[in-house]
């Protein structure tokens, strides 16, 4: 019985730490982020959440066009410095558009895991800053 009564109290505690750590903004409303996923913001204290499809992003972005272009490699001097540039590309376009929509969390897709909170994908907004 008393061992019975310990695994209770264990799990009851482990059910609190899983509650405290995805936090419950309101009522049935649930939000879990995986850290290792984070773009933009800070995944303990945020206000408004999104998510982004990086991959299809970077299909779009100048300077990986041409890295795919020209079929460059890790072993090309070219390749890091184009690789770079679509890091600032990327993180200045994802910062904009994350700032115009006030979202100060934003993830990989997949990232945020939501119960009754909308989490927008700012995926096609941040496309639009590497379209003509």
């Amino acid at each position: 019985m008393a061992r019975r009564l310990i695994v209770w109290c264990v799990l009851l505690n482990l059910i609190g730490a899983v509650a405290w750590a995805t936090g419950a903004p309101d009522g049935d409303k649930k939000i879990t982020v995986n850290e290792q996923m984070v773009l933009l913001g800070n995944a303990q204290k945020f206000t408004k959440a999104a998510t982004v499809n990086t991959a299809e992003v970077f299909k779009n972005i100048p300077s990986y066009k041409q890295i795919k272009t020209d079929g460059l490699t890790e072993k090309d001097a070219k390749y890091w410095i184009l690789l770079e540039q679509a890091n600032k590309d990327f993180n200045k376009a994802l910062g904009e558009v994350a700032k115009a929509g006030s979202h100060d969390l934003v993830t990989e897709a997949g990232g945020i895991t939501a119960n009754g909170v909308d989490v927008a994908d700012l995926t096609e907004a941040v496309n639009k800053k590497f379209k003509p």
